[in-house]
């Protein structure tokens, strides 16, 4: 019933990092290793698992296979910020790459979609 109320509830917490962290110092080179293992690396490894099980393995069916390619191609989660303000770490970092893969993530899933076929 309530689902819906957590997607908002994360925002707000991203929103209120962001808010409260001032002025944020990216660092390229991390936000590239992040970016790169995050929607290159991941996906790969998740559709390498499809792939084989397909193939060789058959333990699962297509759509578990599509539903871990999903898993794999999401962008990062609104609890990396809420991890790194209760670890002390740079929670505007985390928050403004969460906010980076979501937008990226607007182009990048469809195109994923689209190149695949699904």
């Amino acid at each position: 019933k309530a689902a819906g109320a957590w997607s908002i509830l994360g925002m707000m917490l991203i929103g209120v990092i962001l808010a409260r962290a001032g002025k944020i110092t990216l660092h390229p080179g991390v936000m590239a290793w992040i970016g790169v293992v995050k929607f290159l690396v991941w996906p790969a490894l998740t559709y390498g698992f499809a792939m084989i099980d397909a193939a060789w393995i058959g333990w699962y069916g297509r759509e578990v296979h599509v539903m871990l390619l999903i898993l794999g191609i999401v962008p990062l989660a609104g609890n990396l910020s809420a991890f790194a303000t209760q670890l002390g770490l740079r929670s505007g970092e985390a928050a403004a790459m969460t906010v980076f893969s979501t937008l990226f993530s607007i182009v990048y899933i469809p195109a994923v979609f689209w190149i695949l076929g699904l």
